[in-house]
């Protein structure tokens, strides 16, 4: 297997394209098709047809959003979750964008980056007719401050971008950027960065961020009112001749958490796609006469996390005990299904295949449900009087999970309780590494075409603790060597080496159960055409890109 094989796959669109690619979405991102409460304001509907824009837009031209929940930001340096981001990356070009797959092809950039010293230097040459939608042209310098600003800034972003040691303005269409060492992801996941314009931006950040966000993408920001709406135009005045304008002129997007309402609303036709389609739910999307369902394997990984840091649970085999309590793969059938697969490592499925991972191997060390075996550990190694925690987010397929173990430990003689925490006080609370507070929580994550978005993010223990994406606090300097190592290594079979050995010790280990991964799924109203699902999630709904160009009826 050769690395040009796996990580140079370059897509051709007029000029040759680039690597595959992915960003790796904050866990916000990561509430996925599980359901929420449905504690956020509604907007008004839409007229009952799918149409009722309240302004001058023509039929046939105004698309109605429905997203799980609402966003929160418009900044691309500092956006960490999905649901902006679906929306963010109508408004911005990045210098790269996907294709229909994890492929990239070159956007703002005019064609794939000159690599030189060994993977250290990148040097980006931009297309000289980029634009901003304020009329200023898209430039080295403004790509310069779109990698440099998440260091400079202390973002929860920074971690993608901080093995740049230096950078250099040769011109104004060129930039080059030279690397701490080898970053083997920076070609498959750092480039796809969305571009911002650097003086608009640091004129007044807090408006960039809110009600004046300026991007170079083919819509632009009209209007928002959060947990209520949010309204883009098409930008008639697009830079990129190679693509079409939209055939969409107006898209409005609202949030309503709560699975039931938003298939309801598909029914009666208020909205015209709805995000986030659950199990128990795909039937009756189903049945809608005027409805389908657009839907991909997403890469994306669900799983639940031990606090290894203290407590019984950081005893391996009290861990291995809890594995052995439950059926994984019954609650994957009976709660998850169709809405989702079976995972067994923390490497999804489908990029775990593109790296030729061992997964059989891998499904062999999932500890079957045995009960006997898992009280005759938790006899030896538990506490008797243990009272087990477990911290869910506001996801009822996660607090189903949640409950599941719960009630498998209390069946076992121990008092094993679900918290519930809003998505603030979950991750506080997961990031101190307190026993008293949890000993186990249930969390997701979502990327794309390199296993160091998964690897790194979950396990590393730079991410851990405060602001960190990790609450299990695993502890083995060898383990997190590895994990760096595969960082640094621009040789594709070295990296995959490494990360087959980091998750084999995570498995034996048991420092995760992994779960489930979830489809990227939408619920479409009929008269909507050509809007395909991307596996990417933050992609979602993509209505113009080099393949499609979505209409209304």
């Amino acid at each position: 297997m050769s690395r040009e094989n796996k990580t140079q796959r370059f897509n051709r669109r007029g000029f040759i394209g680039a690597t595959s690619a992915a960003v790796a979405l904050g866990l916000a991102g990561c509430v996925g098709n599980g359901g929420e409460e449905d504690d956020s304001p509604l907007g008004e509907g839409n007229g009952g047809n799918g149409n009722g824009n309240g302004g001058d837009t023509p039929d046939g031209e105004f698309l109605h959003v429905t997203q799980e929940v609402s966003p929160l930001e418009w900044d691309p340096i500092v956006i960490n979750d999905v649901y902006s981001n679906q929306i963010a990356n109508m408004m911005y070009d990045g210098l790269y964008q996907y294709d229909a797959g994890l492929d990239l092809e070159p956007k703002i950039a005019a064609s794939e980056p000159e690599v030189e010293n060994d993977g250290t230097r990148y040097i980006f040459p931009l297309r000289e007719e980029a634009m901003f939608q304020n009329g200023d042209p898209v430039t080295a310098e403004d790509v310069e401050h779109t990698f440099l600003a998440p260091v400079e800034e202390s973002t929860q972003n920074s971690a993608e971008v901080d093995m740049i040691s230096d950078t250099e303005i040769i011109d104004e269409h060129t930039l080059q950027v030279d690397l701490d060492f080898p970053f083997g992801p920076f070609a498959t996941s750092t480039i796809v960065r969305n571009v911002v314009p650097k003086d608009v931006r640091l004129d007044d950040p807090e408006a960039f961020n809110s009600d004046s966000p300026v991007g170079s993408g083919p819509f632009q920001f009209v209007d928002w009112t959060e947990g209520e709406f949010v309204e883009l135009e098409r930008w008639d005045d697009y830079w990129d001749d190679n693509d079409e304008l939209a055939n969409i002129a107006e898209i409005r997007y609202e949030p309503v958490e709560e699975d039931t309402t938003r298939v309801t609303r598909l029914e009666t036709q208020e909205t015209d796609v709805i995000m986030g389609i659950p199990a128990q739910l795909y039937e009756s999307v189903e049945g809608i006469s005027h409805a389908r369902i657009e839907e991909i394997q997403s890469i994306s990984y669900f799983y639940v996390a031990f606090n290894t840091n203290e407590g019984p649970t950081a005893t391996r085999e009290v861990r291995e005990a809890v594995e052995h309590s439950i059926d994984m793969s019954g609650f994957i059938q009976q709660q998850v299904e169709p809405a989702g697969s079976h995972v067994v490592s923390p490497v999804p499925t489908e990029l775990a295949e593109e790296w030729d991972f061992p997964l059989d191997r891998w499904a062999d060390m999932e500890l079957e449900q045995d009960l006997d075996r898992a009280q005759e550990l938790l006899d030896e190694h538990a506490p008797d009087d243990w009272q087990p925690t477990i911290i869910v987010p506001p996801d009822d397929l996660r607090e189903r999970l949640g409950e599941v173990i719960a009630s498998s430990l209390n069946d076992l003689g121990y008092d094993a309780g679900v918290q519930r925490l809003d998505w603030g006080q979950f991750t506080e609370t997961y990031q101190t590494g307190d026993s008293d507070e949890f000993q186990m929580y249930a969390l997701g994550w979502s990327g794309g075409g390199d296993p160091d978005d998964f690897i790194y993010n979950l396990f590393h223990e730079s991410v851990a603790g405060e602001g960190g994406t990790q609450g299990h606090f695993y502890d083995n300097p060898s383990f997190h060597d590895n994990i760096t190592a595969a960082r640094q290594s621009a040789d594709f079979d070295e990296r995959r080496d490494l990360y087959i050995e980091v998750v084999d010790e995570i498995l034996e280990e048991k420092i995760h159960m992994p779960a489930y991964g979830l489809m990227s799924s939408m619920g479409v109203n009929d008269r909507v055409g050509d809007l395909p699902a991307h596996p990417v999630s933050s992609e979602n709904p993509r209505v113009i890109s080099s393949y499609n160009n979505t209409t209304v009826e």
